[in-house]
């Protein structure tokens, strides 16, 4: 951990206790890495940890080498109410957030659709959370389309949301040299890439034909949401977003 506060590179690993009423205290290890989550995660629940923090969600299980595997594991799992499980969907990469199952207007979960938002191979923007691709799969595990989003400008993170019509959207970083946030108002960086990084959100129209598409081309992008469209400066009058603050 740095001077700052925030988690550095390696692992961290703390012990403490939350209190979560009077008379409960639950022991919970934190583990943060920047590239290794999921194994160090499995890691501290081998070594006996009683609770795992992962990404948003604490685990905690009577059987924590048995959720100790599944966490590495770069699968997904449909369970009935009873805990037993009806499908299973196997990927190539971990997941960046988690999958979203996508109901078919014909109804039966045979015709639903999985949306499984994942780490692209070789993400172009690396820090916490990256992601970089989505794929969209049958019940059968058949990849009917898959999306990527790690491109020189642009770098999906985290989590996408489904909308009812079957689009989605991703958040992505994007990039911003030197010449773009100095024209934004933005006298100086503090990193030692000399970029800004952004918010942009992007809605993606797939075609579930079994095709790949890609940001770079701004493929199936039907909307798009930027950050740096509505930052407003009051530093240099002769850019375009100076204004009274």
């Amino acid at each position: 951990m740095d001077d700052s506060g925030h988690p550095d590179s390696g692992v961290v690993a703390v012990d403490s206790f939350f209190r979560i009423s009077h008379q409960f205290c639950l022991r919970i290890f934190y583990v943060s890495s920047m590239h290794n989550l999921c194994i160090d995660d499995s890691l501290m629940m081998q070594l006996g940890a009683e609770s795992v923090f992962v990404g948003s969600g604490i685990f905690k299980s009577a059987d924590p080498e048995s959720r100790a595997n599944e966490i590495v594991k770069d699968t997904t799992y449909y369970k009935d109410w009873n805990g037993n499980t009806v499908n299973t969907w196997s990927h190539s990469t971990g997941a960046a957030s988690m999958p979203y199952f996508f109901p078919s207007p014909e109804g039966g979960v045979e015709n639903a659709l999985l949306y499984y938002p994942c780490r692209s191979n070789n993400p172009t923007m690396e820090t916490g959370g990256v992601g970089g691709r989505v794929d969209i799969l049958n019940w059968d595990g058949d990849i009917l389309y898959r999306y990527n989003i790690s491109s020189t400008l642009n770098q999906h993170h985290h989590d996408i949301a489904v909308l009812p019509n079957g689009n989605f959207i991703v958040v992505a970083w994007e990039r911003l040299y030197a010449n773009e946030w100095q024209a934004l108002g933005r006298t100086s960086v503090n990193n030692n890439l000399n970029q800004m990084w952004g918010t942009a959100f992007y809605e993606i129209q797939p075609t579930l034909d079994g095709r790949t598409e890609s940001i770079d081309n701004f493929d199936a992008v039907v909307w798009e949401w930027h950050i740096t469209d509505h930052l407003i400066q009051d530093v240099d009058p002769s850019l375009d977003n100076y204004g009274v603050i």
